[in-house]
């Protein structure tokens, strides 16, 4: 007949320490054995503990059979003073079994877990190596989003053009989960990505590899001002401006052909002015001027020297606003100057 006393059973509870007596024989009818169970089902809301009391003897060993369901809540199991994962509980589940080998050393308990491997999803991701998961292992459409690390698929992992549209589940590669640079043209089918396999603004500039997207890879009109570097977002736009005749000197507007901020003006001399200094001031579609942008041509100045301001303030334009240049001069018959504006596309 079996002995009753061999395995004590204990129910988990919310929170606290549950004692097991390791002494042996430590008083008739009490727990002499080896074997504890755990079971019973609880939301913890401190840590668990099973501890051991008494006098424990070298090469003494305690089996914890664990049973139980136990929802962490950012709480702990504790077993003869070593935490259990908290993947067991929850990466894997929360009702996984296991058995925890506690074994005295003659100075402290060494614990030993083994998950139960009949379990649904008993193996976490601690429990799988680096580059074990082949793509020989990988069913087609089972790698989603989730379960892809952030900067874990790297160039060499793809085979070239193995990534088509029928093995990404719409918007389902992130950012986050292609690593800097990783993504070669040679890695992508031509025009095997399509829009609904990318999710809004997941493709940025540090995850494409220098010179990888051609024209082939970029559907017509997809690529906005907002997505290029700044310098190619900047041209200049020339005005040759005349003070040589009175009817030469007064307003001039031009229209913008998008939206745009003028970041800088500048003003080459291409004749001289000889009597007296030539003005040019620049004001915004609404005549507000521009903080910074007035050019003064000195009679000080020669053919091919420059005025060059930067524009801090209410210089921003939409497509078809006006910029106005204003001319000003005393008299007339002399200065024909450059004018460059620095203008960023936004």
């Amino acid at each position: 007949m079996a002995d009753t006393n061999s395995t004590l059973e204990i129910a988990l509870i919310t929170g606290g320490t549950e004692n097991v007596n390791v002494q042996p024989f430590a008083s008739a009818g009490s727990f002499n054995g080896n074997y504890v169970r755990v079971i019973g089902t609880q939301t913890l809301s401190s840590n668990f503990a099973i501890a051991p009391t008494g006098t424990a003897q070298k090469n003494m060993r305690v089996y914890i059979l664990w049973e139980a369901t136990a929802t962490l809540s950012g709480n702990s199991v504790v077993i003869f003073g070593t935490t259990i994962r908290d993947e067991i509980f929850e990466t894997v589940s929360t009702d996984t079994k296991f058995v925890a080998e506690c074994t005295y050393d003659g100075s402290s308990w060494k614990v030993i877990t083994s998950v139960d491997a009949s379990g649904i999803g008993f193996i976490g991701t601690t429990a799988l190596a680096d580059d074990a998961v082949t793509t020989d292992k990988i069913a087609d459409l089972n790698v989603t989003t989730a379960k892809i690390n952030d900067l874990g698929v790297t160039t060499g992992k793809l085979a070239a053009s193995a990534v088509t549209t029928a093995k990404i589940a719409d918007l389902n590669v992130t950012t986050g989960k292609i690593n800097d640079l990783a993504v070669t043209t040679g890695k992508i089918d031509d025009l095997g990505v399509t829009t609904a396999k990318i999710a809004d603004s997941n493709v940025t500039t540090a995850k494409i590899a220098d010179a990888n997207v051609t024209t082939a890879k970029i559907a017509d009109g997809d690529v906005t001002n907002a997505k290029l570097e700044d310098n190619a977002n900047r041209y200049t736009r020339d005005i040759r401006i005349s003070f040589l005749t009175a009817g030469e000197i007064g307003v001039l507007n031009f229209i913008m052909g998008e939206d745009c901020e003028i970041e800088q003006v500048s003003g080459t001399v291409m004749q001289p002015f000889a009597t007296d200094a030539g003005t040019v001031i620049f004001k915004n579609n609404a005549g507000t001027v521009m903080t910074g942008s007035q050019i003064d041509f000195g009679t000080g100045l020669v053919l091919g020297n420059q005025v060059t301001n930067t524009v801090t303030g209410n210089n921003s334009f939409t497509r078809g606003q006006k910029v106005t240049l204003e001319l000003s001069k005393t008299t007339a018959g002399s200065g024909i100057a450059n004018i460059s504006l620095l203008i960023k596309k936004v």
